[in-house]
């Protein structure tokens, strides 16, 4: 079974509206050093926590947040706002639900900076 890095991975570089976007600068987990061109989109999952209404021990939350930088705001936005209907939308092996939180926004000398925030249901292997 993937791993939820690896499957949110997936589910985000099979969107063509999201990949037309970034390209492949989608960045489970680390940023790399020499990330130069925007746009890019980046997400970490934290550490898991059980949740014991579920079914089962290997069912988890957790709080995911999905950072993209871009040249301008409509790139940033759009880059988020594909985010969000991906993940709302997709179910597979490991992830079981999401729901969203939030969104944050700022301008950095980086760029357009946004965030969305998600809780995400998902079975631990």
């Amino acid at each position: 079974m993937a791993s939820i890095q690896e499957e949110l991975r997936a589910a985000l570089g099979a969107d063509p509206a999201l990949t037309t976007l970034v390209g492949d600068r989608i960045y489970p987990g680390e940023i790399p050093d020499d990330e130069d061109p925007t746009p890019w989109l980046y997400y970490a999952v934290p550490e898991s926590v059980p949740f014991e209404a579920l079914d089962s021990p290997t069912d988890v939350r957790s709080e995911v947040e999905f950072h993209s930088l871009a040249d301008t705001y409509a790139t940033a936005k759009a880059v988020i706002d594909a985010v969000l209907r991906v993940v709302e939308g997709y179910r597979g092996d490991v992830l079981r639900s999401a729901f969203w939180d939030g969104t944050s926004e700022e301008t950095t000398e980086d760029g357009y900076h946004h965030v969305v925030r998600m809780t995400v249901w998902w079975v631990k292997s």
